[in-house]
């Protein structure tokens, strides 16, 4: 087996719901800390891109909840660089128990910015600057995160708007990944996000969203023979800031 960055971890209160589960934003949270970990190790970290005006964003992420972990519970969490495809570097993960089974899994698909210039900092040049090549070529998930297209013909609904707060933003000056997850998932019925069961999780980040931005958030559904489907959107001045898919 090629190198991989794995940690042990211990799911804590402050990461479940009422239901004891592990949020699915606070997987998203344990994710890009070990990220960031496990691109330290590799001598491309935040500190590394730091020197350079530069910064690792996630693009896009596709999670598998298979059996979500709860509180107490003593897992072991994988993460791993498998190189690059086209725009994107790719990062997957896995959690599991002490005996192997899996609990979620899922990939993701990250771009470089410049945090002077705030624009795309292209895959060849980071190349030039730092060893990227993958580090692990395994799959927790084939196919890398897809970009989410919403079906044509599902009807929208305005939810209203949000202003991006103290508590939405991150220490690259932008709302974090998990704040969009936590607004999606606060548009949907009570008894869906605490009775239910998330299956499926893709999220596209589509345009940075800063401090003080109102965003407009739409939810369409879409039922198949094996899913429950919402779609969520967020816009700022008519643009798309990013796209979630939740399959129940």
């Amino acid at each position: 087996m090629e190198q991989k960055h794995i940690v042990d971890i211990h799911i804590p209160s402050y990461l479940v719901d009422k239901n004891q589960k592990l949020r699915p934003s606070c997987f998203l949270s344990l994710a890009q800390e070990m990220a960031m970990e496990a691109a330290d190790v590799l001598h491309f970290g935040f500190d590394d891109l730091a020197q350079h005006n530069l910064a690792w964003v996630v693009s896009r992420t596709h999670l598998e909840f298979i059996d979500n972990p709860q509180w107490r519970d003593e897992l072991q969490f994988a993460t791993w660089h498998k190189g690059i495809d086209g725009l994107f570097f790719l990062r997957d993960y896995l959690l599991t128990d002490n005996d192997g089974n899996i609990k979620v899994k899922g990939t993701s698909s990250w771009l470089v910015i410049d945090t002077q210039s705030r624009r795309l900092f292209r895959t060849d040049r980071l190349a030039e600057l730092f060893d990227v090549s993958p580090q692990c070529t395994d799959n927790a998930v084939e196919e890398p995160a897809p970009k989410i297209v919403i079906p044509k013909g599902l009807q929208s609904e305005s939810m209203g708007t949000r202003t991006v707060k103290y508590s939405d933003v991150d220490f690259i000056g932008h709302a974090n990944n998990t704040a969009y997850v936590l607004w999606s998932m606060d548009l949907l019925p009570d008894e869906l996000v605490y009775e239910g069961r998330l299956k499926t999780l893709d999220i596209n980040f589509n345009l940075e969203t800063r401090a003080g931005e109102e965003i407009e958030l739409w939810l369409s559904e879409e039922k198949t023979p094996d899913e429950q489907i919402y779609y969520i959107e967020g816009k700022v001045d008519g643009r798309s800031h990013f796209t979630a898919r939740l399959g129940f």
